[in-house]
């Protein structure tokens, strides 16, 4: 444990102190203290209350990082979804358009056969009224 404890909340301090008078202690954190502190009893003390502390500091340090990088791994997946619903969403505007297009591409080539009528239509009509105008004119013959 190497942070300053100038840097260390005093609320992980109170925290000490209140498991202290609940009774529990950090085993292996009380034996550290007691090896560094060469056996002498109040040291131990010492010490240990400021390793605890440093302890929960670490620990909220750790877990705010954790927090933060979840956030951030959070938004980047939204941000992903987003863009891939984005994505996906020009890429049916883009499909729909092409497909009216093609709709009215096919619909004019329609109109523009109804409009444009082939040459045998066309000679099919001259027929039928060149055999009207004849058949007029010998008509009229045959009454005077």
């Amino acid at each position: 444990m190497t942070s300053d404890p100038k840097e260390i909340p005093v609320r992980h301090y109170d925290r000490v102190a209140e498991e202290l008078q609940n009774g529990f202690r950090a085993q292996g954190l009380w034996a550290k203290a007691y090896s560094d502190a060469l056996a002498d009893e109040n040291l131990t003390k010492a010490l240990y209350i400021r390793y605890r502390a440093e302890s929960f500091y670490e620990q909220e340090k750790l877990e705010a990082e954790q927090k933060a990088k979840q956030e951030a791994d959070d938004k980047a997946r939204q941000a992903k979804e987003k863009l891939e619903a984005d994505l996906r969403a020009k890429l049916e505007a883009e499909q729909k358009a092409t497909e009216e297009a093609k709709y009215r591409a096919k619909r004019e080539r329609e109109i523009e056969k109804l409009s444009k009528p082939e040459l045998w239509v066309t000679m099919t009509w001259l027929i039928v009224i060149l055999a009207l105008v004849v058949a007029s004119a010998v008509m009229s013959d045959r009454s005077h």
